[in-house]
């Protein structure tokens, strides 16, 4: 038996793909009729349901793709676009059934259309490998997962790029995958060798900002700025709520004490106007053990912090690279 899925409306109705082609039971199993009419290969690896109509179904063979519209009775193929005729997998986009997702022996195809035409969605980690499932995120149908001897493969934008994610994994030959309809941060994969693993991904904020320069960047996105990075004493200063902000920490301002306090999470760091020593989680700290002169300062009106020491007690990396007088700080979740 190679697939068997259970009608969602009617308990009673079920479907099984196997060599030999699609049984359908109305009865909870107890009786089954061959329903091969219109297939052209009988060798069933998927079968899936509509989940806005119940009498179209879609199966995968070694022939390519079928359809039928009147809940298996007939079958017509739908292979239009496809290279790859070996089906492993279906899957329908939760939110728009006309949106389909096909894994091949060689790659992952899609369908906006219902299944009347295919168009190859596999950059070159996709290529020459059988793609043996594929899971949509029920929450953002752009977020798939697909998976093969070869590891799991991550869409976020509908399969038009994809990227390997198989750090940690010390079985690459991917068996099953399931998304946590709960919360789909909990992804789980099942291999051949290794057992069960959880995808617990690291996600990363980088920032860029470039001295004399009103445009910064995050992830490579730009962002215009009102007042640019300067330097004084041989460090960068800023208003740090475009370094604090993009990483989702608060930043306030006491104008009686003329203190600046900057939160995220458990962190938590005060300093004040023109003095050398600032505190972190209330233990006093030098803002530049070097240089004392290294203060936080207002000019024109607007208050300038140390870049670096600011970044670097939330948990960022700092890079500096002279050249191009740009300040790279990156922030791992």
């Amino acid at each position: 038996m190679k697939a068997l899925v259970v009608d969602f409306k009617d308990s009673n109705i079920i479907y099984v793909g196997k060599t030999s082609g699609v049984y359908k039971s109305t009865d909870g199993g107890e009786s089954w009729t061959k329903k091969i009419n219109g297939l052209i290969d009988t060798y069933i690896h998927a079968i899936v349901i509509d989940p806005n109509n119940v009498n179209v179904i879609y199966v995968g063979t070694n022939g390519g793709i079928f359809k039928s519209l009147d809940g298996g009775e007939n079958w017509i193929s739908k292979n239009n676009g496809l290279t790859q005729l070996r089906i492993f997998a279906i899957t329908i986009d939760p939110n728009n059934s006309n949106v389909l997702y096909a894994g091949t022996y060689s790659g992952v195809f899609k369908s906006t259309d219902g299944g009347e035409t295919w168009i190859e969605k596999s950059n070159d980690l996709l290529k020459n490998s059988p793609f043996l499932g594929i899971e949509i995120d029920s929450k953002n149908s752009q977020i798939i997962y697909t998976y093969s001897n070869s590891g799991v493969f991550k869409t976020i934008n509908g399969g038009e790029l994809w990227k390997i994610i198989n750090t940690g994994l010390t079985d690459k030959n991917i068996t099953s995958l399931t998304i946590d309809s709960n919360n789909s941060k909990n992804v789980y994969s099942g291999t051949f060798y290794d057992g069960v693993f959880k995808l617990i991904e690291i996600k990363k904020i980088i920032l860029k900002l470039q001295i004399g320069s009103k445009i910064m960047y995050v992830n490579d996105g730009p962002l215009d700025i009102d007042v640019p990075p300067i330097i004084i004493e041989g460090r960068t200063l800023l208003p740090i709520r475009w370094v604090a902000e993009p990483l989702g920490a608060e930043v306030g301002w006491d104008g009686v004490e003329r203190k600046v306090t900057v939160s995220l999470e458990d962190i938590h760091i005060e300093l004040w106007i023109g003095k050398s020593i600032a505190k972190v989680n209330g233990v006093n700290k030098a803002i530049d053990p070097d240089n004392p002169k290294v203060v936080p300062i207002i000019k024109d009106g607007r208050t300038m912090l140390p870049v670096r020491f600011v970044a670097e007690n939330l948990g960022c990396e700092v890079g500096w690279d002279a050249d191009t007088k740009t300040v790279t700080i990156t922030y791992t979740k």
